[in-house]
């Protein structure tokens, strides 16, 4: 297991899902479905490039490090959101589908870079 990869994607990721908090709130981007799906949009769209850097050859190989990431990020929250927040940040039901995107879409990542990258699909770009 790569640690770098490991923290590196994680911290990454959970700092870009922080950052993306703060500035929909302080733009007052916050009221109704736009800003979960924005954030939903860029949850997968993290999850799904970190995956694939993985350059894993089954979902096998990733699934250590999704479940990792999630924890991660679990525990950035306990540490950061929580002394802010309060407990109800890990109550918010906004915050349990992140984690299970990390944990579900980087395992799709070795199909899809199978199916797109591998076979040059991406040399015509």
């Amino acid at each position: 297991m790569k640690y770098t990869t490991l923290f590196g994607w994680a911290f990454f990721i959970y700092a870009a899902m922080f950052l993306k908090s703060w500035v929909f709130y302080i733009y007052g981007f916050v009221q109704g479905d736009a800003p979960v799906v924005a954030g939903l949009f860029l949850c997968v769209t993290l999850s799904l490039i970190a995956g694939i850097s993985l350059r894993a050859q089954s979902a096998f190989d990733v699934m250590p490090y999704s479940i990792s990431w999630a924890l991660i990020m679990m525990m950035c929250d306990m540490v950061l959101s929580v002394p802010i927040l309060g407990w109800s940040t890990l109550l918010d039901w906004h915050v349990w589908p992140g984690y299970f995107i990390v944990v579900v879409v980087p395992l799709v990542a070795p199909s899809l870079r199978r199916a797109f990258i591998d076979r040059g699909v991406s040399a015509g770009i």
